[in-house]
């Protein structure tokens, strides 16, 4: 008669097999042409300063940027946009002075 040790490792490896064959299943059903990419950009890359230049001044700093790409507000302290990804303009600007 097996031993209750054997059979609970017995029982472990059947679900771990079985998890593992499960995983490598879902991965081959799932389509990973379905995300977008968001590494490319369709539009080029405007010059910061002038995005800057040719925005309206409101009295004292303002406390959002938005987006040059999609149009998204996102906070001033934000180095990428909250919607697209993209490298926000104030971030430009700020790195490229150091």
């Amino acid at each position: 008669m097996v031993a209750f040790d054997q059979l609970i490792t017995i029982l472990l490896v059947a679900f771990l097999s079985y998890a593992f064959i499960f995983v490598l299943l879902y991965r081959s059903v799932t389509n990973d042409d379905e995300k977008p990419d968001v590494s490319s950009t369709t539009t080029p890359h405007p010059d910061p300063a002038i995005l800057l230049e040719n925005s309206p001044r409101k009295s004292g700093p303002p406390s959002t940027i938005e987006c040059w790409h999609c149009g998204t507000e996102n906070d001033r302290e934000y180095t990428y946009c909250k919607n697209c990804i993209t490298v926000l303009a104030s971030y430009e600007i700020q790195s490229s002075s150091m």
